[in-house]
C-alpha cells in the first residue's frame, strides 16, 4: 500500500470513528440513566477501535462518501483537461477530428490519460501525489512524536512512583488486601507499597501490578474499599484500554473528536468502576464508600498522570458526579438488560 493510500484509510477512520462517536453521544440523552455504567464505558471501546481498526464490511456509508468524493474530483479533472486540450487544438483541428476519450489530453507539454489524470503516459506523477505524499510525512511524524512523548510521561511516572515505594509489610493489611482479591477471583499477584508522594490510591503496571497507598491513615473497612476499587480496575484491564485510546490519539491529533472520547472514556471508567464495587452494598455501605472518596480526594499539587495509573479519585467535579451515581445506583431490570444487548448489537453492526 502507498503511503498516500494509508493516510486515505486514516482519514475514513477518523470519519467512521466520529461518526459512530457523534451517534453515541446523541443519543446519550436517552440512555444516561437507564442502562448500566458499565455498558456506558465499554460501548466507547467500540468506538475506540473503530478508529483503530481498518475493517469494515464491503459497502459502509464512509465509504460511499470517499468513493462518491473522489469520482467527483475524477471527472472535474478529465473534464478540465479535455476542455484545455480541445482550446489549444480548436483553431486548426476540423470539428470531426477532434480526439475521442481513448486518447491523451494535452495539458502544457504533458499528455495525460484520460482514464487516469494523476499520471502521464510517461509514468510520471502529478503534483496531486506529491500533496498526499508530503501530508503523509506530517501526518506520521507528529503521530509518532506525540506517541513518544506519552511514553516517555509513562516512564518518568513510573520511575516517580517507584523511588519512594516501600512495601509493605503489614500482616493485617496483606490478608485484607488477600481477601479483596479472592471475593473478586483476580488470581494476579498484585503488590502493595506505601508512598508518601502521592495523595490518592492507585494502581500500576501492566504485567506486574501494584497498588500503591499514600501516607494517610485509612481504617479495615476504608482500605477494603480501596482494594475492591483497585483490583477492579486491575481485573478489567483498564490500563491497557486507556492505552487503545491513546494511541487512537495520537493516530488522530488532528481530530478534535478523539479529545473528546479520552475525557469520555477516563470518565466512564471510574464511573463503571464504582458501579461495580457498591454492586452488592446496601444504603449505609455506599455512603461510607463515597466518605472513602471524598478522605482520598485528589489535591492540585499531586502528580498528574491518567495515562500511568488507575486512581481511586481524580478532581472534585469528577467525584461529585460519582457519589450522585453512588446513591442513585439501582440494579437493571431484564428489560433494561435486553434492550442494552440490542444496542450493542447495533453499534457494533453499524
Amino acid at each position: 500500500m502507498e503511503m498516500g493510500e494509508w493516510l486515505k484509510v486514516a482519514l475514513s477512520l477518523s470519519l467512521s470513528g466520529t461518526l459512530l462517536f457523534l451517534v453515541l453521544l446523541a443519543l446519550k440523552r436517552l440512555y444516561g440513566k437507564r442502562v448500566s455504567k458499565c455498558w456506558q464505558y465499554y460501548i466507547l471501546l467500540a468506538v475506540a477501535l473503530r478508529f483503530l481498526v481498518p475493517f469494515s464490511p464491503d459497502t459502509t456509508i464512509v465509504g460511499f462518501l470517499f468513493e462518491t468524493a473522489q469520482n467527483a474530483v475524477k471527472n472535474a479533472s478529465v473534464n478540465a483537461a479535455a476542455d484545455t486540450g480541445m482550446g489549444r487544438t480548436g483553431a486548426g483541428v476540423e470539428h470531426n477530428d477532434v480526439m475521442n476519450a481513448d486518447s491523451p489530453v494535452i495539458v502544457g507539454s504533458q499528455p495525460v490519460s484520460n482514464g487516469n489524470p494523476a499520471f502521464s503516459d510517461s509514468g510520471t506523477v502529478q503534483p496531486s501525489d506529491d500533496i498526499w505524499l508530503y501530508a503523509f510525512f506530517v501526518w506520521s511524524a507528529i503521530a509518532l512524536t506525540l506517541m513518544i512523548r506519552k511514553v516517555t510521561i509513562y516512564q518518568g511516572f513510573l520511575r516517580y512512583v517507584r523511588a519512594g515505594s516501600q512495601e509493605v509489610s503489614d500482616l493485617e493489611t496483606l490478608n485484607l488486601l488477600s481477601d479483596c482479591m479472592e471475593n473478586l477471583q483476580n488470581r494476579r499477584t498484585v503488590g502493595l507499597y506505601k508512598n508518601p508522594l502521592i495523595a490518592s490510591p492507585m494502581a500500576v503496571g501492566f504485567f506486574h501490578p501494584r497498588i500503591i497507598l499514600p501516607k494517610r491513615a485509612a481504617g479495615a473497612q476504608e482500605l477494603r474499599y480501596i482494594f475492591t476499587h483497585e483490583l477492579t480496575h486491575l481485573k478489567r484491564w483498564d490500563l491497557v484500554y486507556k492505552w487503545i485510546v491513546q494511541i487512537a490519539v495520537c493516530m488522530h491529533w488532528f481530530n478534535p473528536f478523539v479529545y473528546l472520547l479520552e475525557r469520555e472514556v477516563t470518565r466512564a471508567c471510574e464511573l463503571s468502576c464504582d458501579e461495580a464495587v457498591i454492586h452488592t452494598l446496601d444504603d449505609t455501605e455506599k455512603k461510607a464508600y463515597g466518605d472513602t472518596l471524598l478522605l482520598f480526594l485528589k489535591t492540585d499539587d499531586a502528580y498528574k498522570s491518567s495515562l500511568a495509573s488507575v486512581t481511586l479519585t481524580e478532581g472534585a467535579k469528577e467525584l461529585k458526579e460519582r457519589l450522585g451515581a453512588i446513591m442513585e445506583f439501582h440494579k437493571k431490570s431484564k428489560a433494561v438488560t435486553a434492550v442494552t444487548a440490542v444496542l450493542t448489537i447495533l453499534v457494533c453492526v453499524c
